[in-house]
């Protein structure tokens, strides 16, 4: 019967099969669905753009490429990401022109800082993700130009020179990130290349046979043996202060750790005033700033309810409502349960999301709203999480 099962005869049969079935069977609830697989699909842009917060953007950015006309939902993904990478360049030359006009200019140096981090980290993480399937990665490329982007917008009193630029680039960075969530909503247990090198592996006899082995007390046993002298004589001592970083009850842990965030005092006035950083390790001290976050989220969510139910027709405000929605039903919950189970890109992403979140909100407002000191703070300490999120993953 399996040999029978083999020949191309029974293999056309069988195929053909599953196509009926497929075509019978299948509820007319996911035909909507499953059109966006189709390539040159005249649907296909409208309901991929119609998941993105700003469709309309979407729309007119991907008409204008050629290219949108064979892409599939992935294609139009790495479309938008030239995209931005083009608006980037139009900010980046208008930051250049007032650093020559007014060197001196510390927020316009700093933005040059925030620039390089979008050509040189964000857009190249995003471009190799997309290629690699690795949704997530994209993701969070796309919102770490996001962040920077508004880093830089922030550092200026009522908006920067280029506060039309910065914006084109605010949005359209955020339907890039908008596509390559839903994405990676598409495969929630990996990409069908992951899937299959899992079931490859699992599959192979040798290897089977030799985790197999590896399993034997007397093998386990070895193992450790060899690391321990490995470690002990081989190991530069120019690794040891690296290393002290894992170890709990580390005098310097906390100060160690927080040098790598972008606000180092914040970080360290943060965790000692929590008793539990004396027994964390670094793993620990970022759930422990994670609880730091949902603190000054509450904070800021506070003035902004009392500030609708004062206003009820505050549009800005309404628009904020939705970002905190977000931050308490999503972003909080993706890093709390991603840092117990060391998925730190997880973390980084959910941070930089409160982030992008937090300033999104504040842009509603001409000159900042009323609620910007603890929005800025919570804007600051959900840095340091993501921070500490790339530390360990790095």
């Amino acid at each position: 019967m399996k040999n029978n099962s083999n020949s191309p005869s029974t293999k056309a049969l069988i195929f053909l099969i599953q196509i009926v079935c497929l075509v019978v069977f299948l509820p007319t609830s996911h035909c909507n669905r499953l059109t966006v697989f189709f390539p040159m699909d005249a649907n296909l842009i409208a309901q991929t753009c119609n998941q993105t917060p700003y469709p309309d953007l979407c729309v007119s950015t991907l008409q204008s490429d050629p290219r949108s006309a064979k892409a599939d939902v992935k294609g139009l993904g790495i479309i938008m990401v030239d995209a931005v990478k083009a608006k980037a360049h139009e900010a980046s030359l208008q930051v250049e022109e007032l650093v020559d006009k007014d060197p001196g200019n510390v927020a316009l140096q700093d933005c040059r800082f925030n620039y390089d981090d979008i050509f040189q980290l964000d857009i190249p993480q995003a471009v190799e993700a997309f290629d690699k399937d690795d949704y997530k990665s994209a993701e969070l490329g796309m919102t770490n130009v996001v962040a920077n982007e508004d880093s830089c917008e922030r550092r200026f009193s009522g908006g920067s020179p280029f506060k039309d630029e910065s914006q084109a680039l605010h949005d359209v960075a955020y339907v890039a990130a908008a596509i390559a969530k839903n994405l990676s909503n598409l495969h929630p247990f990996g990409t069908p290349q992951e899937l299959k090198s899992r079931q490859d592996f699992y599959r192979d006899p040798l290897k089977e046979k030799l985790k197999n082995n590896s399993n034997s007390p007397s093998t386990k046993a070895l193992i450790f043996l060899i690391q321990i002298v490995c470690l002990v004589f081989f190991l530069p001592t120019s690794h040891c202060n690296r290393l002290t970083v894992f170890f709990p009850m580390d005098a310097n842990l906390i100060a160690q750790t927080c040098n790598q965030t972008p606000c180092p005092d914040l970080c360290v006035s943060t965790l000692q005033s929590d008793p539990r950083s004396t027994k964390a390790d670094v793993k620990g001290l970022g759930i422990i700033m994670i609880d730091a976050v949902r603190a000054k989220a509450r904070d800021a969510n506070r003035q902004l309810e009392e500030l609708i139910n004062r206003d009820v027709g505050n549009v800005p405000a309404g628009k904020c409502r939705f970002n905190y929605s977000d931050i308490f039903q999503l972003d909080i919950p993706q890093a709390i349960e991603a840092f117990p189970k060391d998925d730190y890109k997880s973390a980084e992403l959910a941070m930089t999301n409160v982030v992008a979140n937090a300033d999104s909100c504040e842009r509603g407002f001409s000159g900042g709203s009323p609620f910007k000191d603890e929005s800025q703070a919570l804007h600051d300490v959900a840095y340091v999480v993501a921070a500490i999120a790339k530390v360990l993953r790095s």
